[in-house]
């Protein structure tokens, strides 16, 4: 047992090296007894050892021959080796590849595994030295005593030589020579057992009982050639090369030609030693008996124990073995086990927590940890010793929350009501004793001392039970409150149900955040800059700085929006835990910890975190407290190194062939590779792909094969590539040929084209002639033939130009139709303007008021009769209103009559404008639409319907202006007819818009407000002959489709979204599709 205390250590300075130790060592039992005892409760105490590890066991289930691993070693290429008693074992991170004695082992008892200066892996057994080489085992050539020995160790020295310690000797093989060595006559035990080479490079032989060192080829004593009192086990060095003896009485250090215990601080190595394990790091494994692995890092004397309450199945060690990634593998009675070293521990039950499910974490002031679980709460001290605390009474053993006061007051808030405890004595509170609910969340205390809980809202503690609640209304009134931090400024910080709160105790100030008051937010901290970081369900880490908010998703980088913890250490990381484990933002990166790396369980469902006064930071979780050493932080693993192990065709091996060729009538290919990975090799993925077959990558899976059949005639190339643990490894290729048949070959096409050339040379001589021939009979014929043509061509101008005139005079027809319409109407208005000139001054009264007044004038005499002058003036007053009254409305009537003469000026100039044979001409699209709402304005007018226009301005285009005028006029005419329909006489509203769309065509919408179309009118609406209308003919539309189509545009209809009406859109391009002549456009 491992010791630490100050007894005295036994002196073996004795001259004749140990003479006399035993018997002292056997005499002073009692001393012994007394020191295993002590070491045991100094065993039991010691916190440092008390933690799980991140281990892994490997057995027979996950692929061994045989689980109790004998003897271990990594290979050049990194894989690793296992020896059972059942044979021997490769591993690769992903798979366990056995050998027995089917594959030419001397024996399946595997006691040793080295390799000799030509690289290949050689395996000692009970009975035989073994060499691996082209995928079999064979017995060692060069010797004879190969073939029985019973190997007990093997050395590779610094010089390439192989040393080989068995049963019956002592060999050494050099270029191939086998050198047996002369044990002395008076080693009486087990020959050699043994072997290790020192830093200084002195090679040391140990048998069980002495210790020799290599001179000159020859075994001289190390020191006194005396027989140990113990059974030497394993040999090592220390850090500074002094070397270590263990032995079934512990481990002993030769300095100065004397042997003694080694120990390290107060630590005595006094256990049965049967490993010992010297790394470039500096840490010393030292592998027991019953008491699994004690790691000492010998810079600063920290020692580790890795044992059963580390998780370790089995503490009797076999083997170690420190791989190039720095696992450490243990091999023992009952299976083989890794060790990856980590920051990461964890502590539950098994280390004297009341529970495994740890809520709360809080650090008094006196830097003493209390633990509130699901069974009470424990307290742990800064050196990690727990205690529980059956003395605290609690309403509820299930704590949520603790916080305390510098007085020393404790507050324990509960699922069944508040506990306080003040000097030694526990008073419990609930909703009897004036708790709003017996259920509190959370309990906080912030710098002025005042303690905050969460019943139902936030709430005062005011004392014996009583606590100051918000109104209602408030938006912390009603709120479950699961955490809470106090920032410089003396804001409370709330993690709730509602978000993210921010509230000002003193001014009752609330900051609250839009956006996120429907998350329900779990944990919160602040930064070392004053930043406030939250966990979230569901919408990852928020971050507010200045009273104003950011997140950070998986589109960030996190590994999982869904968090639970957040922790912001000192050294400025935030620490984000959530349901696939836990990241830490560092240095603008951000690195991904699970339970790979050794913490207690990914799925966190805790709140609580804490940083001790070392720095650690502690992650309570459901499985215990997960433990971060930033001292111990390695560097993450390098990227795996991928290799083809095989390439299989059928029952053809092709790896080793230069130049692969595969047979055509191949049925199965099989690529297998592999990429030694111990640190993550849960993590290890493989992809492929097949150039010349498939250039894509398939996804990465664990199959570490690829498969193909009946591969086509081609060349091709196998790449893969492997992936663990963030990393990409090397891209390992292979190229072979799947070849053609002979006629498939290219000398064979090379003379069917020259076969195909010569034939098609003859036949094309042959038919040239003939061609000439026909030639000369074709051109008397092209001439007659072009004569012809000419005439019926000038025929043909005469035609189109009578027909373009013709189309011209139809098209002026049907405007002609709208202008006479419209001056009809406007003729109409100018009828009703006379009538009303001439019915006012018909019925005018004011010749009947002058001739009285006349009458007044001549009858009255000299001098004026008394109220005459009065009548008088009523009179004229009378006769002046009635004259103005009607003169106002003769000019108004006679300004209205010019209007209208005006507007038949407007139509005639429209009309004579529109009058020219001009086919095509770049134009403005807009001013075609401005004539034709001209044209029919007064048709918009005496319908009620108003008209809303909206053109934007457009660029010039090559248009037939006739045709687009016709076009324009005739679905005006329908709209308005269609819109008069309307009962609703707000509601009759034309819309006329131009726009340019994305393709660079130009658009003209004509929307009305009438009864919209069914999709099957629709369908047929352009077609010739089909009408809506009961007295209509079916042309209009049909007309209005094909010049459409005739200027290289189209015209469309649709339903307006609103279900009222429809929308006609006019759509053509700004230059022709087929280029003209400038004489042609205007013909």
């Amino acid at each position: 047992m491992m010791r630490q205390n100050h007894q005295p250590r036994p002196n073996l300075a004795d001259l004749h090296f140990l003479s006399g130790f035993a018997d002292r060592w056997n005499s002073d039992k009692t001393r012994r007894r007394v020191g295993l005892w002590l070491a045991l409760m100094v065993f039991l105490a010691a916190p440092l050892w008390a933690q799980k590890r991140n281990l892994r066991n490997y057995s027979t289930d996950e692929g061994l021959p045989q689980s109790q691993a004998l003897c271990l070693f990594q290979d050049k290429l990194g894989f690793l080796w296992v020896g059972t008693y059942s044979g021997l074992s490769r591993y690769d991170g992903s798979r366990f590849k056995n050998y027995t004695k089917e594959d030419g082992l001397s024996r399946n008892y595997i006691t040793q595994i080295n390799r000799d200066n030509l690289g290949r892996l050689v395996a000692g057994t009970r009975f035989g030295l073994n060499v691996y080489q082209d995928g079999r085992f064979t017995i060692y050539p060069g010797h004879p005593f190969w073939r029985n020995c019973n190997v007990n160790d093997m050395l590779l020295d610094s010089e390439g030589r192989l040393w080989v310690a068995a049963t019956q000797g002592l060999a050494m093989i050099q270029n191939g020579v086998t050198y047996i060595l002369a044990i002395p006559a008076t080693v009486a035990e087990t020959p050699a057992f043994r072997l290790y080479q020192l830093r200084s490079g002195r090679i040391i032989v140990a048998t069980t009982k002495r210790v020799f060192q290599i001179v000159d080829n020859q075994l001289a004593p190390l020191i006194a050639n005396i027989a140990t009192p113990f059974q030497i086990l394993a040999l090592g060095e220390t850090l500074d090369g002094r070397l270590l003896v263990g032995s079934d009485r512990g481990l002993f250090v030769l300095e100065n030609e004397q042997m003694t215990l080694f120990t390290s601080g107060e630590t005595i190595f006094d256990m049965p030693v049967t490993k010992v394990l010297s790394t470039q790091e500096g840490m010393l494994w030292v592998g027991t008996r019953g008491q699994g692995v004690v790691g000492l890092r010998q810079s600063d004397g920290t020692v580790f124990l890795i044992d059963k309450k580390s998780g370790l199945i089995n503490a009797s060690v076999a083997a170690l073995l420190q791989d190039r990634e720095g696992n450490l593998w243990i091999g023992n009675d009952a299976m083989l086990t890794k060790y990856t070293p980590g920051p990461f521990s964890v502590f539950s039950s098994e280390h004297g927590l009341g529970n495994d499910f740890v809520r709360a974490i809080f650090k008094d002031h006196n830097d003493l940890i209390w633990l509130g679980t699901r069974n009470g709460v424990t307290t742990m001290t800064p050196d990690y010793q727990f205690t529980p605390r059956d003395d605290i009474v609690l309403p509820s053993p299930r704590v949520f929350s603790i916080s305390g006061k510098k007085d020393g007051t404790m507050f324990f808030a509960t699922y069944a009501g508040l506990t306080i405890v003040k000097d030694g004595v526990s008073t419990a509170y609930n909703s009897l004793d004036g708790l709003r609910t017996d259920y509190v969340r959370s309990v906080y205390t912030d710098s002025k001392e005042r303690v905050w809980i969460n019943t139902l809202g936030l709430g005062l503690w005011q004392g014996e039970g009583k606590v100051s609640s918000l109104p209602e209304g408030h938006p912390l009134h009603l709120c479950f409150i699961y955490d809470m931090i106090e920032d410089a400024k003396g804001w409370l910080w709330l993690a709730t149900g509602r978000g993210l709160i921010g509230y000002e105790p003193d001014s009752e100030e609330v900051v609250t955040f839009d956006a996120f008051n429907d998350v329900t937010v779990w944990s919160v901290d602040m930064d070392r800059e004053g930043v406030i970081w939250a966990a979230s369900n569901g919408y990852g880490l928020l971050r507010v700085e200045n009273q104003k908010m950011t997140r950070l998703s998986t589109e960030n980088g996190l590994t999982s929006i869904y968090g639970w913890q957040i922790k912001c250490a000192s050294d400025g990381s935030v620490w984000y835990g959530h349901n696939r484990g836990l990241d830490r933002l560092i240095g603008g990166r951000i690195e991904h910890y699970d339970t790979l790396d050794g913490i207690a369980e990914n799925e966190g469902t805790a709140t609580a975190t804490m940083e001790d006064t070392a720095g650690n930071v502690l992650f309570g979780s459901s499985e215990g407290i997960s433990r971060f050493n930033p001292s111990e932080v390695h560097p993450r693993t390098t990227p795996p190194t991928l290799y083809l192990e095989q390439v299989m065709v059928d029952d053809i091996a092709l790896l080793d062939q230069s130049e692969a060729v595969v047979p055509r009538d191949m049925h199965q290919m099989v690529f297998t590779f592999a990429a030694p990975h111990f640190a993550k090799e849960e993590t290890l993925r493989f992809r492929w792909r097949m150039l010349g077959l498939d250039p894509r990558w398939a996804e990465y899976t664990e199959d570490y094969q690829a498969r193909y059949f009946k591969l086509p005639a081609g060349n091709y190339t196998f790449e893969v590539q492997a992936h663990a643990d963030y990393k990409d490894s090397n891209t390992v290729r292979f190229s072979f040929q799947v070849p053609r048949i002979w006629w498939q070959k290219p000398i064979y096409a090379v003379f069917i084209v020259l076969l195909v050339i010569g034939t098609v040379v003859t036949y094309t001589r042959i038919h040239v002639f003939r061609l000439a021939k026909q030639q000369q009979a074709l051109e008397q014929l092209v001439d007659e033939r072009t004569s012809e043509l000419q005439t019926a061509n000038a025929d043909l101008f005469e035609t189109h130009q009578r027909l373009v005139e013709t189309a011209h005079r139809a098209g002026m027809a049907e405007i002609a139709t709208g202008i006479l319409h419209n001056v009809g109407n406007i003729l109409n208005s100018i009828n009703v303007s006379v009538e009303v000139m001439d019915e006012t001054v018909r019925k005018s009264n004011a010749s009947g008021f002058m001739r009285r007044l006349l009458e007044v004038i001549q009858n009255q005499g000299e001098e004026t009769q008394p109220g005459q002058n009065l009548r008088l003036a009523e009179t004229l007053e009378k006769t002046m209103t009635l004259m103005e009254r009607n003169q106002s409305k003769v000019m108004k009537e006679v300004n209205a009559l010019k209007d209208q003469i005006h507007h038949i000026n407007e139509i005639v100039r429209t009309q004579q404008s529109y009058a020219k044979i001009e086919y095509y001409e770049r134009m403005d699209p807009n001013i075609v639409v401005m004539d034709a709402l001209r044209i029919l304005r007064n048709m918009f007018r005496n319908r009620s319907i108003e008209l809303i226009e909206d053109l934007k301005p457009l660029p010039f285009a090559s248009v037939a202006k006739i045709k687009l005028m016709q076009v324009v006029i005739n679905v005006l005419k329908n709209a308005i007819e269609a819109t008069e329909k309307n009962p609703i006489v707000v509601e009759r509203v034309v819309s006329v818009w131009t726009d340019l769309n994305t393709a660079g065509e130009i658009e003209i919408h004509i929307k009305d407000a009438g009864s919209g179309i069914s999709d099957e009118k629709a369908q047929q609406i352009f077609s010739y002959g089909y009408t809506t209308k009961r007295k209509g003919h079916g042309f209009g539309l049909h007309y209005c489709a094909n010049a459409m189509t005739e200027m290289g545009g189209s015209i469309a209809v649709r339903n307006n979204e609103s279900d009222k009406g429809t929308t006609f859109t006019l759509r053509f391009p700004i230059h022709r599709q087929e280029a003209r002549g400038e004489d042609e456009e205007t013909a």
